[in-house]
């Protein structure tokens, strides 16, 4: 059986994807709350931790078959 993993890109919890206050107002949308061209500070820090999860995934629990990203981000 082949071992799967699941990540979702638009993280609730993250603080570089959604600025505060932006959650659940009216009607929270799959992608980031900023335009990242205006931004490229706070859009730079979300890959990098988007990066820092995603090499924890894959090289701190054993081989990893597939890797599912969910969301239109």
């Amino acid at each position: 059986m082949g071992i799967s993993a699941y990540y979702s890109r638009a993280d609730f919890d993250c603080p570089y994807y959604w600025e505060d206050g932006y959650r659940w107002k009216d009607g929270t949308v799959r992608r980031p709350s900023y335009d990242p061209d205006e931004k490229p500070e706070t859009w730079e820090a979300f890959q990098n931790f988007v990066y820092a999860q995603l090499k924890e995934l894959v090289t701190e629990y054993g081989k990893i078959d597939s890797l599912w990203y969910d969301g239109g981000c």
